[in-house]
């Protein structure tokens, strides 16, 4: 009995580690590399439907947040996660209406926080300003 235990534990953490190791290798070949120098960027900030502000960036910065920082488009963040609920002056209210702002490239969710997106020329974000989780 003790050693069909001693079994299961040791083929769990081999599991765990095989499964650590792909996600591992995954996130390494979906990250894009970082591109040096300047490049133009595009950012959309969707208010609502009928208001949306379209805001061209040239930028050295290496990350979204930057260039956005860069821009005044956001101010850094206390916890610096990459999690920015002020946008252009508009604050998304998380608890009484259940704003946030949903970050899209080209119309694609990103994987990433702001911190963690590169920036390429001629990429397109959207911020859309989101109510309901």
């Amino acid at each position: 009995m003790l050693k069909n235990k001693k079994t299961a534990v040791i083929a769990g953490a081999l599991i765990l580690v095989v499964v650590a190791a792909i996600l591992i290798i995954v996130y390494w070949k979906n990250s894009a590399p970082v591109q040096d120098g300047t490049k133009d960027i595009t950012v959309e900030i969707v208010f609502s439907e009928d208001n949306i502000k379209t805001v061209p960036i040239t930028t050295d910065a290496e990350y979204l947040n930057e260039a956005l920082l860069q821009a005044g488009l956001i101010e850094e963040a206390d916890d610096n996660m990459g999690l920015y609920e002020t946008i252009d002056g508009v604050k998304a209210d998380w608890d009484g209406k259940q704003e946030w702002w949903c970050v899209t490239k080209d119309g694609e969710m990103l994987f990433t926080g702001i911190n963690e997106t590169p920036v390429a020329d001629g990429d397109h974000y959207e911020f859309t300003l989101a109510i309901g989780y």
